[in-house]
């Protein structure tokens, strides 16, 4: 395994993540406890060697239901203090043991360099407790403490067996003495932390490594006993293609792919029209903040709402009026890195900005920078008047730029308030430059300013000077009101259109080039009456304003099936493919997708499929000949009780040749319901063959789902490792 030198450990463990923590750093962790239901610390403390220091500050803490799934998260402080909340939308179950992890992954390798600690919680009714300390204040008020010996108690737990129960509190919060319970033994413990401890040092996830072996109760490091060599990483092929694959976040906090033959994948909304909080009378403008809170400004309710990640409405601000922090007709609102956010209103004819506590700054407008509201409202067009001004930005560097629409111009401003130079337009018209109706504008990674001329049915690109560079979208787009790039430099362009061959989201690549479109005229899922605002958040999601439905709609942007060599990433012997999926559908859709498939001509085949109602993985060595052909996979009721809509899950699929064995296993169960026993004859793909994944080879049963670590190995893995993967045991 590639290690990672102790400076970028250091330099990576010095420097705060991007996203903010859950708690506030300055706090202490007796302060954290007193908002939290769940709080406590990462200490490397208890003979915990070299890198385990690196895991305290700013690692990921996550706590995990029965099902592995992901019921809350968060980040420490400084210090390793956390405190978390799962009881926003979910309940735990009183005396069940659940896993609590902190953890740290430095670099992107075949095998991605992690730092982990763990330990199991228990919620009694009015606490919670784990292997050491409990939400009480005991232990110095440390709350739940996680160690290297936390971890190595919870591996021994998984490892053999032992019932989580009989591991709480089992270790003094204080002092790390353990007292013998479960069967596990303080020299065992001892031994077992010894081995956490050294798989830290060396840069290793000590919960993917460490193993056991019953014949003779003995803990190893196993590096990679089994595993064969991996062929294939998904992550690593689109990185290297180079195609500008828009990713999105990972069930473990990294990155993710969603793969379909659409544009996007729909993943929820919110709103519904109406003034109560939560709904929404004609929104216009989206925009989500680096912590995922999502901000949406309506124009015949005069205010802002904002929404968690998850849709659950959090507050309303402003009321209707002329004063300062009041709004009429509100068109635009944007944030900058510290929090501050302005807004812009077409009817007031200007433009505020407030800090991160909703605090008045300034206003500009009637020919003024003001910091307490003109008593009267009007238009007008020197350089600080706007005349329906509909969207203002932030830039990166912190000044301000406002669309200027009837005034068919884009002003700037700096960050507090001084006009600068008219900066992009030349007046109405439709020449190169020129404008009829400026509405969202959006700033390329190289600086170069990107705006929207609505009337005239085109993007027109400038440099950060003002100087004209291009125009983009002409006899394609109809009436683009917004535009935002991705994370591949993609634009994403709204149509504020009724025209039901428009009213769509429409994608370009970072040259222009058209990429597709996505929508349509509409009431349903996926569908738009005049799309408006858009954003994407920190997960990669994207946020679309659907104007006249009264809502927002939260879609995954999606990418087409990727298609490789199958040559030197695919062995026909013998191998095993796993991932992680989440689909958009249920396992009881009764509709086709193809998640990977690799083909050779018609002499052979291999795919991995939901055909129907069935979820199945075959070999063939002849197209439709029963006899060269090994299948198994899972029949309804399993697929509509285990694959859900929005949730992660598990697949891996492994076959051996000269054993003719073919199995597979989702969420770590292996498949019997659907079987066929012929012995199948040796694959031999020819040099044509190709692997496609989140599709068919004909591209036309998309998987419409998620895909995360995705890797091909050429050994055949044992059902026990795969059940470990499938736990999140391991980090493949």
């Amino acid at each position: 395994m590639k290690k990672i030198s102790l400076v970028l450990v250091a330099c990576l463990c010095a420097c705060q993540p991007g996203i903010r923590p859950t708690v506030d750093p300055s706090r202490p962790a007796q302060a954290i406890q007193e908002g939290s239901s769940l709080w406590g610390r990462v200490t490397s403390g208890y003979e915990a060697q070299a890198t385990a220091a690196e895991l305290v500050a700013y690692a990921t803490v996550t706590l995990l239901d029965a099902s592995n799934t992901v019921v809350a998260t968060g980040l420490t402080d400084a210090s390793g203090a956390f405190g978390l909340n799962p009881f926003v939308s979910w309940t735990p179950t009183t005396n069940a043991v659940y896993v609590l992890d902190a953890l740290k992954t430095f670099d992107k390798t075949n095998d991605r360099a992690a730092l982990r600690f763990r330990t199991l919680v228990c919620w009694d009714g009015s606490k919670w407790r784990s292997l050491s300390g409990s939400t009480t204040s005991q232990g110095g008020g440390a709350g739940v403490i996680l160690n290297a010996q936390t971890t190595a108690l919870a591996a021994i737990k998984d490892l053999r067996a032992v019932a989580g129960t009989s591991l709480l509190d089992a270790l003094n919060p204080s002092t790390g003495v353990f007292t013998p319970a479960g069967g596990v033994t303080a020299t065992e413990l001892a031994t077992v932390t010894g081995l956490v401890s050294q798989a830290l040092a060396s840069n290793l996830d000590p919960v993917k490594w460490l193993t056991y072996t019953a014949s003779d109760t003995t803990y190893r490091l196993q590096l990679q006993s089994g595993q064969g060599r991996q062929l294939f990483d998904l992550e690593d092929a689109l990185s290297a293609s180079g195609t500008g694959s828009t990713l999105v976040a990972g069930r473990d906090g990294g990155t993710a792919i969603a793969f379909s033959n659409a544009l996007a994948l729909f993943d929820g909304q919110i709103g519904g029209k109406g003034t109560a909080p939560g709904l929404m009378d004609s929104p216009i403008v989206v925009t989500v903040d680096r912590g995922g809170t999502v901000w949406v400004a309506e124009w015949k309710n005069h205010r802002i709402q904002k929404f968690a990640a998850d849709g659950r409405f959090i507050s309303t601000f402003g009321s209707f009026g002329t004063g300062a922090g009041q709004f009429d007709s509100p068109h635009g609102i944007s944030l900058d890195p510290d929090g501050n956010f302005l807004t812009t209103e077409l009817t007031n004819h200007r433009l505020q900005k407030f800090d991160a506590n909703g605090n008045f700054l300034f206003g500009i407008g009637q020919g003024s920078r003001w910091t307490v509201a003109p008593g009267s409202v009007a238009s007008g067009s020197l350089n600080s008047e706007f005349w329906n001004p509909s969207n203002g930005t932030i830039a990166p560097d912190g000044t301000l730029w406002v669309s200027d629409y009837l005034n068919y111009r884009v002003l700037r401003f700096s960050a507090d308030g001084t006009a600068l130079m008219q900066t992009l337009g030349s007046g109405l018209g439709t020449g190169p430059g020129q404008f009829k109706g400026p509405t969202g504008l959006a700033f390329a990674p190289n600086g170069d300013v990107y705006v929207c001329d609505r009337a005239n049915n085109r993007i027109q690109r400038f440099s950060s000077a003002g100087s004209y560079l291009a125009t983009i979208g002409a006899g394609v787009l109809t009436a683009p009101d917004d535009l935002k790039f991705d994370n591949a430099g993609n634009m994403w362009v709204s149509e504020f259109s009724t025209v039901a061959t428009a009213s769509r989201i429409v994608k370009f690549d970072s040259s222009g080039a058209l990429l597709g479109a996505y929508g349509g005229l509409g009431y349903g899922n996926g569908q738009f009456r005049q799309p408006r605002g858009l954003s994407f958040g920190p997960d990669g999601k994207m946020w679309v304003v659907d104007y006249q439905n009264h809502r927002v709609q939260r879609l995954i942007p999606a990418n087409a099936p990727a298609v490789f060599p199958a040559k030197g990433r695919f062995n026909a012997t013998r191998g095993t493919i796993s991932f992680w999926f989440k689909p958009n559908w249920n396992g009881d859709d009764g509709i086709d997708h193809c998640l990977v498939r690799v083909q050779g001509g018609t002499e052979c085949n291999f795919g991995l499929h939901k055909f129907g109602n069935r979820l199945y993985f075959y070999v063939t060595a002849g197209v439709g000949d029963e006899t060269k052909t090994r299948r198994i996979g899972f029949e309804l009721p399993d697929t509509a009780a285990l694959i859900k809509a929005g949730r992660w899950h598990h697949l891996a699929a492994t076959w051996d040749g000269p054993t003719s064995d073919v199995r597979l296993f989702l969420d770590g169960r292996a498949a019997g319901g659907l079987s066929n026993d012929n012995p199948g004859a040796t694959l031999n793909f020819g040099p044509g063959a190709t692997l496609t994944v989140g599709a068919d080879t004909n591209l036309n049963t998309p998987a419409d789902s998620v895909f995360d670590r995705f890797q091909i190995r050429d050994a055949a893995l044992s059902p026990e490792a795969i059940a470990r993967a499938a736990r999140g045991l391991v980090q493949e």
